[in-house]
């Protein structure tokens, strides 16, 4: 309720709405919360991760980034050095080197990219959780992407050099607090 109440007010102080959407299901898998704001999106909508922090213009661009009917962007970091990625915990993207995923998932070897929790993402996604759910799966977003992937309708955004990071846990809060500083 307290955040609720926060975002109500916030939704005020800029003019902009802000719909907020209880799933009670919380504790089940992260794609169980894009389903139920299923009644509030449209056909193509921007998903993120709310625990990453990274630049704007990926959400801009991702937004923009071409794609077909029933087709999820995926926003991707290919810089496998990157130190900012937490390689115990950060969802490796394997692709077909032409920008079609083929598979993601948290232990992958020969992976080319990281998920950066950013998506252009259409209803199709959200089909794909609820399949992955009536199959036995837990109705993860990764879940619906490997769905898709397999469908030929999962594609990347190269991020670049831009500034992304999965703030995880205590040491990932430091150091973003490090960076803001």
């Amino acid at each position: 309720k307290r955040l609720e109440t926060f975002l109500a007010g916030l939704a005020e102080r800029l003019s902009i709405p802000i719909v907020t959407v209880r799933n009670f299901a919380w504790k089940g898998a992260n794609g169980l919360s894009v389903v139920a704001a299923e009644p509030y999106l449209d056909e193509r909508f921007i998903l993120m991760m709310a625990d990453h922090l990274l630049d704007p213009s990926i959400i801009s661009d991702v937004a923009a980034a071409p794609a077909g009917p029933g087709e999820v962007v995926l926003a991707v970091d290919r810089r496998l050095a990157n130190p900012l990625v937490d390689l115990a915990d950060v969802t490796r993207v394997v692709t077909d080197g032409a920008g079609k995923i083929t598979a993601l998932g948290k232990r992958m070897e020969g992976h080319d990219a990281f998920d950066t929790g950013v998506f252009a993402a259409s209803r199709s996604l959200i089909g794909a959780i609820r399949e992955d759910v009536e199959a036995g799966g837990e109705g993860g977003i990764s879940d619906g992407m490997r769905r898709l992937a397999a469908q030929g309708l999962a594609v990347t955004f190269d991020i670049g050099d831009r500034f992304w990071l999965d703030v995880d846990d205590g040491a990932a809060h430091t150091h973003a607090e490090r960076l803001s500083a």
